[in-house]
């Protein structure tokens, strides 16, 4: 008994380490640093330590349990293989997208850039575009395996299904009183964003879509908690107990039920003030899937209404709220997010990703690869960078190809059989285990429709131990014979373990698979301690970037740190950081030679700067000789290209390294290396606005006019609010022509032309120069192709600004006279239309012009002033 006591506290002590684990990840970022799954790895290899001697007492059968956890092993055993070099011919049948990222991409800039600096130009391959990240997160799903064999062998005992339903309300709401001290108390909030414009986070999780699956997965425990005293008085009921024999009180104030409508309140307050419509949707889809499952009879209905009513309850209280809420963004949007889901800007992306998915199969792009796989595909996607597909099923296909597929149905099949199976235990802890997976069942699969939180690592630890508890629940009972038994449906559990070969065929899987945990840490510290390296890094740069020697001292540090054991390997973006650095203490020691006063110092610091690349600045004094001491400092610039190809040898469609690239062409002195860099950029960024207007001034500083056309173009495109900037680069650039620069697109030239207009009121001297373009703009400001009465509007008035400019009055006076017909301007505006026809000495037609307006605007007395001077000018005639 002893020895029972003991291993029964001690499954108790590993299975509590799991569920903190699971809260220290949703407190930390939701658990996406580095550091914080290394840390989780650490603590489910000592549960599951703690856990061996709870085998000898019942678990699945191995058949079972192997099936059970091979979605897992799969997904891990392939992200693997995904990192491992693989020869470019193989590559290429493999995944023809891979290869041409690696043969297309990064070899011709390799092999370009290794000319001036002695380097491999010969790139490694891989099965991944981001091979690192393929192999961290081939470490982490493998941590998750021994995870989901502890989980099973716990919850096999039909009695500690408390501590699932009662562990996930815990950890849920343990997070949701963080959210709502850090909601009334921002400054206790980890996040630096934390009620700042543009902040879609929620409590400690940096997307509130993350956090709507986290909150779904403790309501659907709550709804577990209610359904298991739900089922204890149907059984009564079904034994024949009446109403009036149940003692109501006594079972309204029991624990369970108390604790899981206190759950299911909360949870429901914090889905509806997060801000996320998917997780409203996904709440939707869990409570059907719930309902369907559990047959209580008319309890069912009951819950039903139950659940309506709470959600009305919580929209009303809800509506007093400052924050914008769930249901709020139903109703409203922004131009980032926009107010109806068919207006949603992850359709077009949807459309992208799935080219990229015909075109990196069968093998896919690489676990963890996504943000830089969609990258040569992003044609329809319009404004934003998509680092993920906001859709976890494309995600994984386009990751994971074939396999991602098979994972996605296997888990899905393995799933739903096991919730099928579990429904038909009439045990009340059983139903409400059943009832909890079917809710977060049904939750998730709609909710990563439009997002990727399942595999967020605070989500991912909570459903493998969901998952792993109802299968292990489902399979520990079998049919029995039917002739022995007279019925198919009878339950038998499994038997302890208890000799030694079936203790030895119990213990093999948690044995193994914890020595490979505990083999993987060593990789997942080595990730950690690359991130740490490279976070920190970035920080004491910023202090010392201005210091020439504490810069010259981090730099040789910085190069030791990230040589040994290849540390920039596991974190390209600290290669990236040295390259700047290299550029800086360079740049430092090339001033340094300079015979200059310290005024003259300063602007030639700000035009040494890697973004305007000094050399090709005319504006530094001629006597100053520039080259004498280039040849001292190039050793320095060798050493950035160097770095920015290290970046690519790993990342090949890397931003940053071609950015460098095109930056240091004053030391490389190749025109077609800079021209490749840009021209790969801009098909790279093709899809987002503000890179491409950066683009431009890369392109701009490399004497590529054309490039920079193209790039500006499409950029406004996408977004034509950055007109105004296009103009102010055509002005510095008499060269770029406006009317390529400027899309004939409706908003684009309307905005062009009001900015036009403004600048030539300021200098009138540049009429001349923009007079072709305003007569070209004049006939693209077509009405019937505006979008909505807003943009008639504005088209309608600058149709009759520039009509009046242009000398064309009969154009402008019936705009003028179709705006006020369709009465969408204000006074004030027709009032100054009024002005410009008495300047062009139309008086008539401002007469009709002023009576027609004054028809919607009868009260105006600044109309009837101004129609009253027309008269007087009208009878002086």
């Amino acid at each position: 008994m002893a020895r029972q006591a003991w291993i029964n506290r001690a499954s108790a002590l590993a299975i509590a380490l799991a569920f903190g684990m699971a809260l220290y990840l949703a407190i930390d970022f939701g658990g996406v640093l580095r550091w914080s799954q290394y840390l989780a790895g650490i603590v489910i290899v000592v549960a599951s330590v703690l856990a061996l001697p709870a085998a000898f007492q019942r678990s699945l059968p191995l058949g079972r349990l192997l099936l059970g956890i091979l979605p897992l092993v799969i997904w891990a055993a392939y992200a693997g293989l995904q990192c491992l070099p693989v020869s470019i011919d193989v590559l290429r049948w493999l995944s023809p997208g891979v290869a041409s990222c690696y043969q297309d991409w990064s070899e011709p800039l390799l092999l370009a850039a290794d000319k001036g600096t002695h380097g491999d130009s010969q790139p490694v391959s891989y099965l991944s575009v981001m091979p690192w990240a393929s192999a961290h997160w081939a470490r982490w799903i493998a941590i998750l395996i021994p995870l989901a064999i502890l989980a099973s062998h716990f919850f096999i005992d039909r009695r500690r299904l408390d501590w699932m339903l009662v562990g996930v309300v815990s950890v849920v709401g343990a997070h949701l009183a963080y959210a709502g001290l850090t909601v009334w108390s921002p400054e206790f909030g980890i996040r630096s964003a934390t009620g700042a414009a543009g902040d879609t986070g929620f409590g400690a999780f940096v997307n509130r879509n993350h956090v709507a699956l986290h909150i779904n997965l403790g309501l659907a425990a709550g709804f577990g908690l209610v359904v298991v005293e739900l089922q204890r008085i149907a059984q009564m009921r079904r034994s024949g107990v009446p109403w009036q024999g149940i003692d109501l009180l006594a079972v309204i104030t029991r624990w369970r039920l108390i604790l899981g409508a206190i759950a299911v309140v909360a949870c429901a307050c914090g889905l509806v003030y997060c801000g996320s419509r998917s997780g409203l949707l996904a709440a939707l889809a869990g409570l059907a899937c719930m309902l369907a499952m559990i047959r209580i009879g008319g309890i069912g209905w009951v819950l039903t209404g139950a659940c309506i009513l709470l959600v009305v309850l919580v929209s009303m209280v809800s509506s007093g709220w400052s924050r914008p809420t769930t249901l709020d963004r139903f109703e409203t949007g922004d131009l980032k997010h926009a107010s109806i889901l068919t207006e949603d800007s992850r359709w077009p992306h949807w459309q992208d990703a799935l080219v990229a998915a015909w075109a990196y199969a069968p093998t896919g792009a690489g676990m963890g690869s996504y943000a830089d796989a969609n990258l040569p595909y992003q044609t329809e996607s319009s404004g934003l960078w998509f680092q993920h597909a906001d859709n976890m099923y494309i995600e994984l296909v386009v990751e994971l190809g074939v396999v991602g597929v098979l994972v996605i149905l296997m888990m899905i099949a393995l799933v739903a059989g096991a919730i099928f199976r579990l429904g038909r235990s009439e045990q009340a802890l059983d139903k409400g285990l059943c009832a909890m997976t079917a809710y977060a069942f049904g939750a998730t699969l709609v909710s990563q429709c439009f997002d990727f939180g399942a595999i967020i690592p605070a989500n991912l630890v909570l459903l493998c131990l969901l998952v792993a508890a109802c299968y292990s629940r489902a399979w520990a009972f079998g049919q029995q014979d039917e002739r022995s038994a007279g019925r198919s449906d009878s339950i038998r559990e499994t038997k302890p373990a208890t000799t030694w070969r079936q203790r030895s065929v119990t213990l093999t899987p948690m044995v193994l698979a914890s020595l490979v945990v505990a083999l993987v840490l060593v990789g997942m510290r080595r990730d950690a301690w690359a991130e740490f390296q490279y976070r920190d890094q970035v920080l004491k740069y910023e202090t010392a970037k201005l210091s020439p020697p504490e810069l010259s001292e981090l730099y040789d540090q910085a190069t030791i740190l990230a040589s040994n054991d290849s540390l920039w390997r596991h974190e390209p973006e600290l290669a990236n950081l040295l390259s700047v650095m290299a550029f800086q203490k360079t740049r430092f020691a090339e001033l340094s030679t300079l015979d200059v006063s310290l005024p003259e110092m300063i602007p030639l610091y700000r035009q040494s700067s890697l973004e305007t690349r000094r050399l090709q600045s005319d504006q530094w004094p001629e006597t100053v000789d520039v080259g004498a001491d280039f040849a001292l400092a190039s050793g320095g610039y060798r050493e950035s290209v160097q770095w920015a190809c290290q970046t690519l040898r790993v990342r090949p469609l890397d931003l940053q390294a071609r950015v460098t690239l095109v930056c240091l062409d004053f030391y490389h002195r190749d025109a077609e290396l800079s021209e490749l860099a840009l021209m790969q950029l801009l098909s790279l960024q093709q899809g987002t606005a503000r890179p491409l207007m950066d683009l431009a001034d890369l392109a701009l500083g490399s004497k590529r006019f054309d490039l920079a056309q193209q790039a500006m173009g499409r950029a406004l495109i996408i977004e034509p609010r950055y007109v105004r900037e296009a103009i102010e680069q055509s002005v510095a650039h008499p060269t770029l022509e406006l009317d390529a620069i400027i899309p004939l697109e409706l908003e684009c030239r309307r905005q062009a032309v009001q900015q036009i207009l403004g600048l030539i009121a300021k200098t009138p001297t540049l009429r001349g120069q923009y007079q072709s373009f305003l007569a070209a703009s004049l006939q693209a400001l077509q009405v019937d192709q505006a979008d909505g009465l807003e943009e008639r509007i504005e088209c309608l008035k600058s149709r009759v600004q520039l009509g009046f400019f242009l000398e064309e009055p009969e154009l402008a006076i019936a705009s003028a006279n179709q705006l006020a017909e369709e009465g969408g301007a204000d006074v004030n505006t027709h009032v100054s239309f009024l002005k410009m026809m008495q300047q062009a000495e139309r008086i008539p037609e401002a007469i009709a012009h002023a009576e027609l307006v004054l028809k919607s605007a009868p009260a105006s007395k600044r109309l009837r002033e101004q129609l009253k001077t027309l008269y007087l000018l009208d009878a002086q005639r």
